[in-house]
């Protein structure tokens, strides 16, 4: 052992070989090795070859780890903080709950912190070890427990459960309602919880070890959307914090993010485009084009290229020839259809049109309405020639409108219309058509694109012609339907 020791201590010897003699006192364990390792630690030059060292500790040796812990509240501070990292290296119970401990002491804490941020990632039990001390009641423990599986990175991805349902339950995310006019009852407004340390860090955390977790994702933009006073995230310090994790998201996250329904919201499709380092615009266009992609998962992209991209070209042109797509799933053809009727640009109308006439949609559009009434079940093809027709109302909504108002039922055909009957035929306007050869089918079927009943289309119809200028989604424009339809919510 002394010839090692003299070894390690030899000014003459290169960093290499005294790094390898470090190793070997560190696989010895035993008391004298250990304070040998923590007194050379106080040369500059062997600082790292010793916390390196510390990596292959002898844990069996059952003085190795009180030997640390004691050495932890050590002075000087580089004893203390060589001490921290090699426990956090360690990563047994014992060495992990030494560190938490220490965080108590204010004059050892950023040893402490040290410690937990070199924590093992490949340690199940400082894994475990540090998930339960999310728990505690004390908010250093739980910023300690929080920063220490940060440090560890993708080998902590099991405890993102742990971190998401932290932030979610009790004191950490609850808020507070607090009266602070005792005469006026209805006074009140929500106030902090405190903990917003502990709630930072495990943020912090959910971007450290994958802010492409379904589950992180999922906890992370809800922080940011504000739809619900009694959820919405009052510090601004967490805030900020999720926003920097989900910087760190990549392209290859993106069907993660479609898999939360939270990213359906227009505001946070805006802020992820604002964020992210990828054009999310083009990723999602490529996801939509790619058949090795989940149907859902397209879908999605459809509905968020239709609600929130009205001005890419890129997206108009892949949900155009998605529509034109024969070979393409019927469900997508459909959704590409509506997102077109969303986005609002005319060029779309000849090609629907065209489709309409093609698939003799008089008879299609018949059928699919009389399986309502239970007289003959409707095929896929007609479900898709009403979508396309709804499609087609909504591009041409200043007509539907008219057309809605002269042939309600109680309303009739009066002077109101400013369409010619005898003007309409299949060649001229198929929209114009269809609403005077079946003024009824034409009430319903337009309203199947805003889910809504037959009666309602007029008002909708009206709606979204006095709003034409908002920048909200065609389809979200009326508050008839924004009340119904999940992606105006």
């Amino acid at each position: 052992m002394p010839p090692l020791i003299d070894l390690l201590n030899d000014d003459n010897l290169s960093l290499t070989a005294r790094g390898l003699t470090a190793r070997l006192l560190a696989q010895i364990g035993s008391i004298e090795a250990v304070n040998a390792l923590l007194a050379a630690a106080q040369n500059s030059d062997l600082q790292p070859s010793i916390q390196q060292a510390f990596r292959v500790l002898n844990s069996a040796k059952p003085e190795a780890v009180p030997t640390l812990v004691e050495a932890l509240y050590a002075e000087p501070s580089t004893t203390a903080t060589t001490a921290a990292i090699a426990l956090g290296q360690l990563g047994s119970e014992p060495a992990i709950l030494a560190l938490l401990a220490a965080l108590s002491s204010e004059s050892h804490q950023t040893a402490a912190f040290a410690g937990l941020g070199a924590t093992n990632p490949n340690s199940r039990v400082a894994l475990t070890t540090l998930v339960t001390a999310l728990d505690s009641d004390s908010e250093l423990v739980q910023v300690g427990a929080a920063y220490g599986l940060a440090a560890m990175g993708a080998g902590a991805e099991a405890a993102v459960p742990a971190l998401v349902n932290r932030l979610e339950q009790g004191r950490p995310w609850e808020p507070a309602i607090v009266i602070h006019d005792l005469e006026n009852p209805d006074g009140f407004f929500l106030e902090a919880h405190p903990n917003s340390s502990a709630r930072v860090m495990m943020v912090y955390a959910l971007g450290e070890i994958n802010p492409g977790n379904t589950r992180s994702l999922t906890a992370l933009l809800q922080i940011l959307l504000i739809r619900n006073w009694e959820r919405q995230e009052l510090d601004e310090n967490v805030k900020d914090a999720a926003i920097e994790a989900l910087k760190k998201l990549t392209s290859e996250d993106l069907p993660a993010l479609l898999n939360t329904e939270i990213f359906s919201y227009p505001e946070i499709v805006e802020l992820i485009d604002q964020i992210v380092d990828f054009d999310l615009d083009l990723e999602l266009v490529n996801l939509l084009r790619n058949p090795n992609q989940s149907l859902e998962h397209r879908v999605v992209a459809v509905r968020v290229l239709g609600d929130y991209k009205p001005g890419s070209e890129a997206a108009f042109t892949a949900l155009l020839n998605l529509v034109q797509d024969s070979d393409a799933p019927l469900r997508l053809r459909w959704e590409a259809a509506l997102a077109l009727g969303y986005i609002g640009d005319p060029r779309a109308i000849p090609s629907l049109r065209s489709l309409l006439v093609e698939m003799n949609y008089a008879e299609r559009l018949r059928r699919y309405y009389d399986s309502f009434l239970g007289f003959e079940p409707a095929q896929p093809e007609d479900e898709l020639a009403a979508y396309f027709f709804s499609a087609l109302g909504q591009l041409e909504f200043e007509k539907t409108y008219q057309l809605s108002a002269c042939i309600d039922s109680w309303q009739g055909y009066n002077s109101v219309c400013t369409i010619d009957k005898s003007q309409a035929s299949l060649e001229n306007d198929p929209l114009v058509w269809f609403a005077f050869r079946h003024p009824e089918m034409f009430k319903d079927i337009v309203g199947l694109g805003y889910q809504i009943s037959a009666a309602g289309v007029g008002q909708v119809a009206a709606n979204v012609s006095n709003y034409q200028a908002s920048s909200t989604p065609v389809i979200c424009r009326s508050r008839l339907v924004s009340r119904w339809l999940w992606r105006c919510r």
